[in-house]
Order: structure tokens, then sequence, then C-alpha cells
């Protein structure tokens, strides 16, 4: 109910804690705890512990610092104040070979195919750059993507798609801190899916999408002309990244 999550429906929910605005009124949990101002949930778990004077073992620091690492990327997204008080703090108490293991996994060859997948299938229209992945092992690799291919000069605009498990997985991701995608994906999955996001950075579903080149065609295209419309962005025919 709170950003992008795949909770089942219908599925009782008793606590919410998050940094993404909620998608409907939220009267019924017992506890709820939105800060949208901040860059990462993790940062609003460390603040809770820390006011308790718990103490923060290495595992549990090198995970919330991680959290935070990632999801601000080093502070240089979409962070605040507490965000960089937080990721501080944690740092001395985090182990660095975990870290490292964490960061630079050794991976197998599916996920090079995975790259090569997003880079062969990329098609950059203007500003932004749009790409399919089809069917994925592990639904994280689609924003993983998002984020590598945003490196692309000239882009400003990234919508990475995926399918996994009857599931279209959807991420965005933008270099323009006033892009509010967390509104536009919502406008792009409107009557088809749920989403959710930030002003630079966001994530939706549609579900019961089949495999087929066909679906994955006209989902891709219905999508993309939403994103356009709800970026104001005149689109282009498109080419080819590679």
């Amino acid at each position: 109910d709170a950003g992008n999550n795949s909770l089942p429906a219908g599925q009782p929910v008793h606590l919410v804690i998050d940094h993404h605005p909620p998608k409907k009124e939220l009267a019924d949990v017992f506890w709820v705890d939105i800060r949208e101002n901040y860059g990462a949930s993790a940062t609003i778990l460390y603040e809770y512990l820390n006011s308790q004077e718990v103490s923060i073992n290495t595992k549990l620091a090198t995970s919330l610092f991680y959290a935070i690492k990632s999801e601000t990327q080093d502070l240089g997204r979409e962070w605040s104040k507490a965000d960089r008080e937080a990721y501080l703090r944690l740092l001395p108490l985090s182990n660095n070979q975990i870290l490292y293991d964490i960061i630079h996994p050794q991976v197998s060859r599916n996920y090079f195919t995975t790259f090569y997948t997003a880079i062969k299938d990329a098609r950059v229209y203007g500003e932004a750059l749009v790409f399919n992945l089809h069917k994925v092992a592990n639904p994280d690799l689609v924003s993983e993507l998002a984020d590598f291919l945003l490196r692309q000069q000239g882009v400003n605009y990234v919508l990475g798609m995926g399918w996994y498990d009857t599931t279209q997985i959807l991420s965005m991701r933008s270099l323009n801190p006033e892009a509010k995608l967390g509104l536009v994906i919502q406008e792009m999955v409107a009557g088809i899916g749920t989403a959710g996001g930030h002003g630079m950075v966001a994530g939706g579903q549609v579900r019961g999408v089949a495999e087929d080149d066909q679906s994955q065609q006209d989902l891709e295209e219905l999508l993309v002309e939403r994103m356009f419309q709800a970026l104001s962005l005149t689109k282009n025919p498109g080419e080819s990244l590679i």
C-alpha cells in the first residue's frame, strides 16, 4: 500500500515502515511510519534502534549500511540529512569483507547473458531508453539493468521490464530530480497493475501477463506510449542502442 511491493492481495498488514508515498488510506494499519523525504527505509529502522539504545551488531550494521548505500547510490540520489547521518554512523560498524562480498559477488554466465539481452534489446527514444529482458531468473535484475543503462550519454529516463512467474516487473530510473517517477509509473499501469516510487526511482508490476512475444510486445507498446504521455515528451521512432 506504500510504494511498490509484492505482498499478496488481501494479505493483512499490521505495520508499515516506508519512505514511499502511500497509494491509499492506511487507517486500518496498527503502526504506520512513512517518511517521504527519506532516501531509504533502512534509515528509519536505524533511527528506531538508535533512539532505544539498541546495540547494533556487525551483521545488522552491515545490512543497514548496504541498504542505505544501494538505495541512495552512495548518497548521490534522493538522500536526506538523516540518511547521511545513518550512513556515516553505520560505516565504521560494518564489516568490509561482507560488504565486498555483497557488492562484488561471483555470478553465473546467465548474469552476463542478461546484460547482453538488455543491451541488445534496448531502444533509445531521444532522452528515454526502454529495454525488455523478457523471462528473468531474478526480478531484481530489472532494476539493476535500469541503473546500469541510465549511464548512457544523453539518456535521462529509463524504463526496464522483465517477465517473472506470470508477472511483468517494471523499473524506472531518471537523472531528473523533478521527474516524479512514482506518479508517472502509476499513470502507466493504471487499470492493469500496481506501482509506486519517488522522484527519480520507481517500480511496478503487471500480473497475469503471458510470456509469448506478442503479449510482451503489446504490453511494451502500451507502457511506452503511456510513459511518453505521462512525461509530456515527444516520442520519436527510436533506434537500437547498439
